[in-house]
């Protein structure tokens, strides 16, 4: 029995030493999937790139402890990432396109490695840089012409179908031949189609330019590694095919001006989870920001089966989705990819729901500024600023302006460019006491081109347009689209910007501890980037216009009231009318006649117009304060004072203010409050106060609840402050709140009795 245990303990152990080396055999090769969402979080990756490339330097720059594997081809890198061999690999932008439609498992990682000078190459011979200054003539007169344009739209943009390639093989042999090497495995840029036939962009460049000069023109296959041998040593005249410009390759060979600008981007797996669908909210509650087309785009999408809801800011309708007041909200294209990438708890919609064009918009009578700028527009997009700006706001974690306000000369006087920072990155946002993103930067960029000085002027998005026809602003931009309705009442550019309008959902809700959320909060809210700032900014402008407008308006309410009580008829009936009108204004029109109409064609600040308004608004509470207060007074109090020989005006300060005075500043006291509290609306005529630089806030944390409560608490406490102030006057008018020793200073009398 011993024996036959003895056996089966050796029979189990052997078993269990056979199974180990092929436990350990099968867990070769397989490593950790890792999720990779950004191009930051490939530091310690490994990445793949084409041999040949410069792809390989720009990774290991871009990059901390990399590893880079080099691959022959396009399809190999493919097969790589499909086996897990690498974790990703770069690709130009364009090309990533065709690669991504044809594997639906990869995605794009989200961010750039960085951007591509494309040129063409030839040898460092001395025709070669005869043909290189050609060629460079001859692109330079190109890319100014529409053909240009079409061409990279039909390449890029437009559907494979209508992608043709001209017959390049009935070009006529007038001036000379050209051979053209490329590795045509670069789709759109360079590829085969039917087996042996050449197409891509690069490729119909080359041939329009053979066609100019009465070239005959053959194209030459390689690898790409092949294809730099074959030009450097004269193989063939030139070569092209998405051929990054690099300081390397220019020690062996010459390159062309860029005629091409690219994004380089990291193609990665796919482990993410199911993302929803537009059609998936048909029925739901959206939200859009108020003044913007997007609540129509969705209701004329989902036949106006969806709730629509009206929000100020973005930062609004992120805390309404956290908080469940809604299903999903509506933002451009570009604000959606930043929005995503800061909120790890929100998801994209993979489909969007139509195509549309940003663009600056300019008064109707300004066609000669309008120009200018489309013609700023062509230049940055073919210098490859516009390009770097945009890529700039959308993926970097800290961008930073490349163009200092001090180095602006206003030869040609300065421009008012009007934004509405509360729509929040990447196009219009404040930030270190900066005002930044695609439009802002753009405008900068422009006044400094053209020797204009610029004044910023943040306001409400809904009040650009009316700036603009109001004189207030020369041109405004914050990611504003092109319709024909507002075409009407503006001059657009050319678009700055395309993309389309995008809705964003809730993945999953936070379980942040509260006190944690809390702390992060107040973090975010006044401690990062020096926020407290805006707040303090925010507050003066606030104090400045409700202290003045008190001022102003017992003035003024007085002035009103001193004929009414001689009894002046037309005066009594003025006041009436004054009256009625004020108090049936509501704040926000009333704000707004002052701005847009009265003063339209002035340059007073919103700051003025709202104290004038608000100066309004409290002489005619004073005025009826005034008429209630001294209507308490018994009328035997002025026959007094004429018996004594006052006169009725004597009579008025010496006697009835007196008396009314209690009364009066018992009502002063709502009147203040409810003043400071009706200031909170001067942002829409660009006033930047509490309440807008609260919005600001919100705009860069995407946090409501924080700013929101902070403004709500300052907003009391200054209220409360004004208040203690009025009732230390009050204290002193009333007798019987008023000590004895003051009521009596300067008599003597008997402190006993």
């Amino acid at each position: 029995m011993y024996n036959n245990m003895q056996y089966m303990k050796k029979k189990i152990a052997l078993a269990l030493l056979s199974i180990i080396p092929v436990l350990t055999l099968s867990s070769c090769g397989k490593t950790q999937e890792r999720d990779f969402e950004r191009v930051e979080d490939f530091n310690g990756a490994r990445m793949g790139c084409l041999l040949g490339s410069a792809h390989e330097e720009m990774i290991n720059e871009k990059f901390d402890n990399i590893k880079v594997s080099p691959y022959t081809s396009v399809p190999d890198l493919c097969q790589a990432l499909k086996l897990n061999k690498i974790d990703g690999f770069v690709a130009e932008k364009g090309f990533a396109d065709s690669i991504l439609s044809e594997f639906p498992e990869f995605k794009m990682a989200n961010g750039l490695v960085g951007q591509s000078y494309i040129g063409y190459i030839f040898p460092k011979t001395f025709e070669g840089q005869n043909l290189k200054n050609d060629i460079d003539d001859y692109l330079l007169e190109l890319i100014k012409k529409p053909l240009y344009s079409e061409l990279k739209s039909m390449w890029f943009d437009g559907p494979v179908e209508e992608r043709v390639m001209p017959n390049y093989a009935e070009l006529p042999t007038t001036n000379g031949h050209i051979s053209f090497g490329t590795y045509p495995g670069v789709n759109p840029y360079s590829y085969l189609y039917d087996g042996d036939k050449f197409a891509g962009f690069d490729l119909n460049v080359i041939y329009l330019y053979c066609k100019d000069r009465g070239y005959s023109l053959k194209f030459e296959n390689f690898a790409l590694e092949g294809l730099l041998g074959a030009v450097s040593t004269s193989k063939v005249d030139m070569g092209g095919g998405c051929l990054t410009i690099s300081d390397e390759r220019k020690q062996s060979l010459h390159f062309s001006d860029p005629y091409l600008f690219s994004d380089v981007i990291v193609i990665t797996k796919n482990h993410a989870t199911k993302t929803k669908k537009l059609s998936d909210f048909k029925g739901k509650r959206i939200a859009t920001i108020n003044g913007d087309i997007y609540d129509r785009v969705a209701q004329k999408y989902y036949d106006n089966d969806v709730t629509t809801s009206y929000f100020n800011s973005t930062s609004e309708m992120i805390y309404a989705l956290k908080k469940g007041k809604i299903d999903g909200f509506t933002v451009s294209g570009g604000t959606a990819e930043r929005i995503v990438a800061l909120n790890k708890e929100l998801g994209l919609c993979e489909d969007r729901f139509n195509p549309e064009d940003y663009a600056f918009a300019f008064k109707k009578n300004n066609v000669e500024l309008r120009d200018k700028f489309n013609d700023f527009l062509r230049t940055i997009e073919n210098d490859g600023r516009k390009e770097r700006i945009i890529n700039k706001y959308l993926y970097d974690n800290d961008p930073k302006l490349e163009v200092n306000l001090n180095e602006l000369t206003p030869t040609n006087g300065t421009l008012k460019f009007g934004s509405s920072m509360a729509v929040g990155e990447p196009f219009s946002y404040y930030k270190n006491e900066t005002y930044m993103g695609i439009d802002v930067e753009e405008a900068i960029m422009f006044c400094k081109d053209y020797g204009y000085g610029i004044e910023i002027v943040n306001m409400d998005f809904g009040a650009l347009i009316n700036s603009l026809e109001a004189n207030k602003v020369d041109f405004i931009g914050c990611s504003l689209t092109i319709t024909e309705e507002r075409a009407q009442s503006v001059l657009f550019s050319n678009p700055n910007y395309s993309g389309g309008v995008s809705l964003i959902y809730l993945i999953e809700k936070e379980n942040k501890n509260f006190f944690v959320s809390i702390a992060e909060s107040f973090e975010k809210t006044f401690i990062k980037e020096d926020r407290w700032k805006l707040f303090l900014e925010g507050i003066g402008n606030t104090m400045l216009i409700t202290l003045l407008s008190i001022v102003f308006g017992l003035i003024l309410g007085f002035l009103l009231y001193l004929p009414c009580y001689f009894g002046n008829k037309i005066m009594i009936k003025f006041c009436n009318f004054y009256k009625w009108l004020i108090d049936g204004l509501p704040v926000v029109v009333l704000l707004m006649i002052l701005y847009y109409i009265i003063f339209g064609s002035s340059s007073i600040s919103g700051v003025w117009v709202s104290i004038i308004g608000f100066t309004l608004i409290f002489a005619s509470g004073v005025l009826g304060n005034f008429m209630n207060s001294v209507s308490t007074v018994s009328k035997n109090q002025l026959e007094a004072g004429l018996a004594l020989g006052f006169r009725k005006s004597e009579s008025l300060f010496y006697f009835i203010l007196p008396q009314s005075a209690p009364y009066f500043i018992s009502n002063l006291k709502k009147e203040i409050v409810s003043l400071i509290k009706a200031t909170s609306v001067v942002g829409y005529i660009a006033v930047a106060d509490l309440t807008q630089m609260s919005a600001i806030v919100r705009s860069r944390t995407y946090d409501a609840f924080f700013p929101l409560i902070a403004t709500a608490i300052i907003y009391f406490l200054l209220a409360a402050l004004l208040i203690k102030l009025v009732k230390l006057i009050e204290i002193n008018t009333d007798p019987k709140k008023r000590k004895t020793e003051k009521i009596l200073r300067g008599i003597e009398y008997d402190k006993d009795k």
